[in-house]
């Protein structure tokens, strides 16, 4: 993490995970394309809090996702989202893009919203592992 995101393990680990730092609000939609690692959003050098928008599939007929964007706070005294933790994401996007794992990761994504309930077989565990693996990450992103 350090290397890609100039994120420490002591920053990224414990309580410090949950730091408005490494909170942002996102229209659902975007939201998805994000943990599904399809969207990502790399810092400018110039103005770490502007970021362009990269996708891992062609843009044409998403008019909700705009070239770029600047990170803004309602409150002055709080915190904007990390430059970091952005980079560490789209260095992962990135990877998952190339290597083709971003297909696996938006499989198990769409598997888990169609799953309606558990199977009473414990068929389904690792299925909720996996889901509460992502709700962990979710509120970290």
């Amino acid at each position: 993490m350090q290397r890609f995101g100039k994120i420490s393990a002591e920053e990224s680990s414990g309580d410090r995970i949950h730091r408005l730092e490494n909170v942002m609000t996102l229209w659902d939609t975007v939201r998805a394309l994000f943990y599904q690692l399809k969207v990502w959003f790399e810092p400018s050098d110039d103005d770490p809090y502007t970021c362009t928008v990269k996708t891992s599939f062609p843009r044409q007929g998403m008019p909700f996702l705009p070239p770029s964007f600047s990170m803004t706070s309602t409150d002055p005294r709080l915190p904007r989202p990390s430059p970091d933790y952005l980079r560490l994401h789209a260095a992962c996007a990135r990877v998952a893009h190339l290597s083709g794992a971003g297909a696996y990761v938006g499989a198990m994504y769409r598997a888990s919203e169609d799953r309606g309930v558990l199977a009473q077989d414990g068929s389904s565990a690792m299925a909720l592992h996996a889901m509460l693996s992502v709700l962990g990450r979710d509120s970290t992103v």
